[in-house]
């Protein structure tokens, strides 16, 4: 709904039609950013310790993400050389 020619707040999470994803990702950030430093004493009491703990997760995950994915991607190199020499060995 249009009012003098300003779109209407559901039309703000709107990304290529997929309402649903665009509103779960500004919800997403709200919590990672409400779980900073910067909003200690401003949270609720009920929602101190879970958006805290999800910020810390998230920074977990920024962290460590490149290692592990590092770690699967060798792990796979190492999958396929296997599989290569399995191959090798049936033909010999």
């Amino acid at each position: 709904m249009r009012l003098s020619g300003k779109p209407s707040v559901s039309a703000i999470g709107s990304v290529g039609g997929g309402d649903a994803m665009g509103r779960i990702l500004v919800l997403a950030i709200a919590a990672y950013v409400y779980g900073g430093p910067s909003f200690d004493g401003r949270r609720p009491a009920a929602l101190d310790q879970p958006l805290r703990e999800f910020k810390r997760s998230i920074d977990a995950i920024e962290r460590d993400g490149p290692r592990v994915l590092a770690t699967v991607d060798w792990l796979r190199g190492q999958y396929n050389l296997e599989k290569v020499l399995r191959s090798m060995n049936r033909s010999l």
